[in-house]
């Protein structure tokens, strides 16, 4: 891990700002962490980013640039390897560009901008895989192609819209679940739902199409 961070920072909320970020880090130095929940990630991050502005109305410019980043969840089966592309700041806005995974024969695909300065904190992120096998586990193994949109702000209401084919997904149903696996809480007619506290409304609107193999065994 190499930075530096230069320029001036204020003391108080309308204090003007100039700094300016360098450096790159090694996604592997995180590995000692990770490691403990089953998970693993190697690659670079290089980060030329200024910031500018005060703390109500901050403008950023730069990028980040991610270099053959992966990421591996062992006990989940997941993984993502040979990650690339750049995250461009414009003012109050981030812009993925071309930011590409691969994900066993296939690809995932990300590009859209984020208003990470900006009220409501808006989203619109386009995600389009092709062939993907992001899972390839004992429990599930699937090959995926999506073509999604999500869209709206990320403090009340977020819609993710679009379709995702499956052409060959395998399920092998264990005798019993590991403790890791979370429990859904069952509402039944006439039963109180609990009450939610997050006041973020995900929609959607997604259709699944299986046109090939869907195996459920076990």
């Amino acid at each position: 891990v190499a930075g530096a961070v230069r320029g001036p920072a204020p003391t108080s909320k309308n204090g003007a700002s100039a700094l300016n970020t360098t450096g790159h880090v090694d996604l592997s130095v995180a590995n000692g962490v990770l490691g403990a929940s089953g998970m693993a990630t190697k690659g670079q991050v290089g980060i030329n980013l200024n910031v500018a502005g005060n703390a109500t109305q901050p403008r950023a410019t730069g990028q980040i640039d991610l270099r053959n980043v992966s990421f591996d969840h062992y006990a989940q089966g997941v993984r993502l390897t040979d990650i690339n592309g750049a995250i461009v700041a414009s003012g109050d806005t981030l812009t993925l560009q071309n930011v590409l995974a691969h994900a066993g024969p296939g690809t995932i695909g990300l590009t859209g901008t984020v208003g990470v300065f900006r009220p409501g904190l808006p989203v619109d992120i386009k995600v389009v895989s092709d062939k993907a096998r992001p899972i390839s586990s004992d429990l599930v193994t699937a090959t995926i192609n999506t073509d999604l949109h999500i869209h709206g702000q990320a403090t009340t209401r977020v819609d993710v819209d679009g379709k995702i084919v499956l052409p060959s997904v395998t399920v092998n149903i264990p005798n019993s679940m590991p403790a890791s696996v979370a429990q859904l809480d069952v509402v039944r007619p006439g039963q109180k739902a609990p009450d939610n506290t997050s006041s973020l409304v995900i929609g959607l609107d997604i259709k699944v199409i299986s046109p090939g193999e869907f195996v459920v065994q076990g």
